[in-house]
C-alpha cells in the first residue's frame, strides 16, 4: 500500500489542496521511492494536467513526452495533449506539426474529428480566416453526424462574421438555433450581426459589443 500511498498524497495535494509545490515534492518522492509502480505512471499524468493549469505548458509537454515513451498504447491521447499544450503557447506552427503527425497514424477514431477541429481553430486564432473557414467546411463535410461538426459550423460563422461576410455568418447562426447546446450564445450572436447589418457596410453603430 505504501506507493499507492505516497500517490494519494499527490493527488491531495493537486486535486483537493490545490498546492503544486506541494505535490511536486510528493511526486518527487514517489519517483525515488517507488519507480516502477503504477503510480508513477497516474501522478505523472496528474503532474502534467497540474502544470497545464498552472501555466507551466512546457513542463506539461515534459510529463506528457516522458507518459508517450513509457506508455506506447496511449501515444497518441498524450501527443494530441502535448499539441494542446503548444496552441496554450500561442505555438500554432508547432501544433499543427503535432496535429499532422497524429493524423497519418491514428488509430483513435474519436480523436481524428477532434484534431482536425483543433487545426481550424488555430487558423482562426491567428486571423487566417479564408484557411479556417475552408478547415472547418472540410469537417462538416467529413463528420456529418458528429457533435464537432455543430461546433465546426459555429466556428465558421465567426471566421465569416470576422472576415465580414455577414449575411453567410447569420444564415448558419439561424440553422444553428435548434442544434447548438447554448442557444442563447446562438440568439445573441444572431442579434449582434443583425444589429450590424441595419448599421451599414461598416458597423460601426454596433461595436459597443463583440460577444
Amino acid at each position: 500500500w505504501a506507493s499507492k500511498s505516497q500517490y494519494k498524497i499527490v493527488f491531495i495535494f493537486n486535486h483537493h489542496i490545490g498546492d503544486i509545490n506541494g505535490a511536486r515534492e510528493a511526486y518527487a518522492r514517489l519517483l525515488v521511492l517507488y519507480p516502477g509502480s503504477e503510480e508513477v505512471f497516474l501522478a505523472r499524468q496528474d503532474m502534467a494536467e497540474a502544470w497545464s493549469r498552472k501555466g507551466e505548458h512546457r513542463k506539461a509537454i515534459e510529463e506528457y513526452q516522458r507518459l508517450m515513451l513509457e506508455r506506447q498504447g496511449s501515444r497518441q491521447t498524450f501527443q494530441y495533449r502535448i499539441a494542446l499544450e503548444y496552441v496554450m503557447m500561442n505555438e500554432f506552427r508547432q501544433a499543427r506539426i503535432e496535429f499532422v503527425e497524429l493524423l497519418d497514424v491514428i488509430t483513435n477514431p474519436n480523436l481524428a474529428p477532434l484534431i482536425r477541429y483543433e487545426i481550424a481553430n488555430t487558423y482562426y486564432i491567428e486571423g487566417s480566416m479564408n484557411e479556417a473557414i475552408k478547415r472547418y467546411d472540410e469537417i462538416i463535410e467529413r463528420y456529418p453526424g458528429h457533435s464537432v461538426a455543430v461546433e465546426a459550423r459555429l466556428g465558421k460563422a465567426r471566421a465569416l462574421d470576422e472576415a465580414g461576410r455577414l449575411n453567410e455568418a447569420l444564415d448558419i447562426l439561424t440553422g444553428l438555433v435548434g442544434e447548438y447546446p447554448n442557444k442563447e450564445a446562438i440568439e445573441t450572436r444572431i442579434r449582434w450581426i443583425q444589429k450590424r447589418l441595419k448599421s451599414g457596410p461598416d458597423g460601426s453603430k454596433g461595436d459597443e459589443w463583440k460577444g
